[in-house]
């Protein structure tokens, strides 16, 4: 039996494959990705509240957050807003996806200097064969 947090790990992997698919035939059929992002977020935020009622989760921040999570909010808008806007200019949908699944290297490189992550050769090959096989998904021959 697979771990809990491998389980949610490959359902969120279906979800958001699902999502680049829609986001792609949404800026496809004419869509702007700004328009896009509004409905996306603000029906998806509508969601997480009625989900919270449900779960008797609290939505309060405690204002020791309050920077970080501007910060987080900053980031969020110009990533997806410039993912929908690749996603709507690919040529295919898995050639911006697998651009933006880069971000797992990112993220290993910042996890090192940020939050003082271990960092090994091993990482190091697997961020170097991740850079490799994005190039030949992204950039390989179309024939």
């Amino acid at each position: 039996m697979l771990p809990l947090w491998l389980t949610h790990t490959f359902l969120a992997l279906l979800g958001f494959s699902g999502i680049y698919i829609f986001i792609t035939l949404l800026t496809r059929g004419g869509l702007h990705p700004i328009t896009l992002n509004f409905w996306f977020f603000l029906l998806t935020a509508i969601g997480f509240y009625i989900l919270s009622l449900f779960m008797h989760q609290s939505l309060s921040v405690p204002s020791k957050h309050y920077g970080l999570l501007a910060g987080l909010i900053i980031v969020a808008v110009f990533g997806n807003l410039f993912s929908v806007y690749a996603y709507a200019s690919a040529p295919n949908a898995a050639y911006a996806t697998a651009i933006i699944s880069t971000a797992t290297v990112a993220l290993a490189l910042f996890s090192y200097v940020f939050l003082a992550a271990p960092f090994s050769a091993l990482k190091f090959i697997g961020i170097i064969l991740s850079v490799v096989g994005v190039i030949l998904i992204s950039f390989g021959s179309t024939k």
